[in-house]
């Protein structure tokens, strides 16, 4: 993969050619690639690089009743780390069950399940130079 898009595209053609596989027609999907969700309900115009893969997975969607969602990163956190993990190792990497996901990859679908909150939060530098 050469760039976070095309492995984001990647990513939503495996789940969805798996869910066509498996029989499953109702499915929420959610991305924290705005980019990526705009491009495959269509408000976006893709990238001619990119078109191939798009128009594969707007194809999958026909089949399917698919309800695609943005979500913040801090939303996804899971799904990075799983895909970070996927990066970082050199052969395959399949968790089957929560007790094969790495130590930190439980620590997170714990807080997802107990629905801790995750806070985003912003700073602003608040300028003191008052010119009286």
């Amino acid at each position: 993969m050469s760039t976070s898009i095309q492995a984001e595209l990647m990513a939503m053609w495996s789940a969805l050619h798996y869910y066509l596989r498996h029989d499953f027609h109702y499915v929420n999907l959610e991305t924290d690639s705005l980019v990526l969700k705009n491009m495959i309900i269509r408000n976006w115009r893709i990238p001619w690089d990119l078109v191939e893969r798009p128009e594969d997975i707007q194809e999958m969607l026909k089949q399917m009743h698919v309800q695609i969602h943005h979500i913040f990163r801090e939303a996804n956190q899971l799904a990075d780390f799983i895909a970070n993990t996927a990066i970082d190792k050199e052969e395959k990497q399949q968790f089957h069950n929560f007790i094969q996901l790495p130590s930190m990859g439980r620590r997170i679908l714990n807080t997802d399940k107990h629905q801790i909150p995750s806070v985003r939060v912003k700073t602003r530098k608040i300028n003191n130079n008052t010119n009286e």
